[in-house]
C-alpha cells in the first residue's frame, strides 16, 4: 500500500516537469515574438522615414562636364597633312593633342561650318573666299574622326535640338545656323558691356527660339545649352545683335550660350536675368582648325568647357566654366594641328607660316581679350561666377 502511495506521488511529481517547461517555453516565444515584433516595426519605421526624407529632398545630386569646339577645316593643308601613303587619310592630328580636355567631357558640341560633304571647287562663298574643298575619301575620314572623338551634337547648316542625359541628368541643347549677320548694314560692335534690351524690339528668330525653349524645356530638360551661329566674321568683338540675341537667351532661362562664326576669339560674359538667372555666354569660340588665308588672330581660338549641377536641393545651373585658347600650327605635315596655349612653342611658330604667331603673340591676344581670369602660366581662363 505504502508502495503504491509512493509511486501515485512520484507519478504526480514527474507530471509538472513537462509543464513547467512547457510554461517556460510559451513564454520565451512569446517574449522573443514581441523582441522581433518590436525590432520589424522600427525598422519599418526607419525605412519609411529613409523614404520620406529622399523623397523631401527630390533627385540625387549630380554633374556633367560640357565642352564646345569651334569649325574644324579642310583646306588644303590640313587634307595634305592627313593623307597616308596608302591614299587613306587620318585626321587624329586634329583632335589628339586635346584628348585630356575631350576625355575629361560627359557631353561634346562642334561647330562644323566646313561642310563634311565634297564640295564644288569652282564655288565661291559669301565675302569672296573660296568654300574648302576635299576628296570624298577625306571628308569621310574627318566625319568619322569627329564621331570617334564622341562629339554628340554637330552643328551644320540645320537649326537642331537635343535632349542629352548623361549621370543622370538632362540637359537640352539648341543649336541655330540662322543667326549669322555678315551682311548686317547698323550691325556694328558696341562700347559698352550692357546687353541691349531684347523685348525692346522683336529680333528675327525670337518667336521661334522662344518656341524652341518651351518644347526642349517640356522634354523633360532641367537645363539649357544654346549654341547660336551668329555675328560677323573676324571680329573681335560681339555685335549689338549678338548681345540682344544673348540677352534674350539670358531671360528664356539659357544656362551655357556657346557662339560661333566670327572666326576669332570673342570675349566671355555673365549675364543676369530679371529673375537673377545667371547665363555664361561665350561670344565666339573661334576656329578650332585652319588654313585659311586669314587675319593672325584668326588662328587663335578656344576650347570652351562648363560643369553643370544639380545639388542635393535640386537647384540646377552652372558651377564651374573656363575656356583653355589654342592655336593653329599652320604647316603640312605631323605637326599640323591645333595646340593648347600651354603647349605652342617657338619652334612650332617658326614651322608655322602664319607671320607673327610666337606665343609671345598668342599670349598677349588672350591676356588683352580674356581680361580678368586669364591665367598666363596655365595658359586657362576663368569665368568668375561670383
Amino acid at each position: 500500500m505504502s508502495m503504491n502511495k509512493h509511486n501515485t506521488r512520484g507519478t504526480l511529481y514527474v507530471s509538472h516537469v513537462p509543464i513547467m517547461l512547457l510554461g517556460f517555453v510559451v513564454t520565451t516565444l512569446l517574449m522573443a515574438d514581441v523582441l522581433v515584433g518590436a525590432k520589424l516595426y522600427q525598422a519599418t519605421v526607419e525605412r519609411n522615414a529613409q523614404t520620406e526624407d529622399g523623397a523631401n529632398m527630390g533627385p540625387a545630386p549630380t554633374s556633367m562636364e560640357v565642352l564646345m569646339l569651334g569649325d574644324v577645316g579642310l583646306q588644303d593643308e590640313i587634307v595634305q597633312s592627313a593623307r597616308q601613303a596608302d591614299g587613306t587619310y587620318k585626321f587624329d592630328f586634329a583632335f589628339d593633342r586635346i584628348s585630356d580636355e575631350l576625355n575629361a567631357c560627359d557631353l561634346r558640341i562642334i561647330n562644323q561650318e566646313t561642310s563634311l560633304a565634297p564640295a564644288d571647287p569652282d564655288y565661291v562663298g559669301a565675302q569672296g573666299q573660296e568654300v574648302a574643298w576635299a576628296p570624298t575619301d577625306a571628308v569621310a575620314a574627318l566625319a568619322a574622326k569627329v564621331d570617334a572623338c564622341g562629339f554628340s551634337a554637330v552643328m551644320d547648316a540645320t537649326d537642331s535640338m537635343y535632349l542629352f542625359e548623361r549621370n543622370g541628368l538632362k540637359v537640352g541643347v539648341l543649336t541655330y545656323a540662322s543667326l549669322a549677320s555678315d551682311e548686317g548694314v547698323a550691325d556694328q560692335p558696341l562700347e559698352t558691356e550692357q546687353p541691349p534690351d531684347a523685348t525692346a524690339t522683336p529680333l528675327p528668330y525670337e518667336q521661334t527660339i522662344r518656341e524652341d525653349v518651351a518644347k526642349v524645356l517640356d522634354t523633360g530638360a532641367e537645363l539649357l545649352v544654346v549654341c547660336p551661329r551668329w555675328g560677323n566674321g573676324y571680329e573681335t568683338q560681339p555685335t549689338d545683335e549678338q548681345r540682344a540675341y544673348a540677352g534674350l537667351f539670358c531671360e528664356l532661362g539659357a544656362d551655357v550660350v556657346f557662339g560661333c562664326h566670327p572666326h576669332m576669339l570673342q570675349p566671355v560674359e555673365l549675364l543676369h536675368n530679371a529673375e537673377g538667372h545667371r547665363t555664361v555666354c561665350f561670344y565666339s569660340v573661334g576656329t578650332f582648325l585652319t588654313a585659311t588665308d586669314a587675319p593672325t588672330e584668326s588662328f587663335i581660338g578656344g576650347i570652351a568647357r562648363v560643369t553643370l549641377t544639380r545639388d542635393k536641393d535640386g537647384t540646377c545651373g552652372v558651377a564651374a566654366a573656363n575656356l583653355v585658347p589654342t592655336v593653329t600650327c599652320r604647316t603640312v605635315g605631323p605637326n599640323m594641328g591645333a595646340y593648347q596655349l600651354k603647349d605652342w612653342t617657338y619652334e612650332l611658330a617658326d614651322e608655322s607660316s602664319v607671320p607673327f604667331l610666337t606665343p609671345d603673340y598668342a599670349h598677349a591676344f588672350c591676356a588683352q581679350l580674356l581680361g580678368h581670369g586669364f591665367d598666363d602660366a596655365s595658359g586657362r581662363y576663368v569665368v568668375d561666377l561670383s
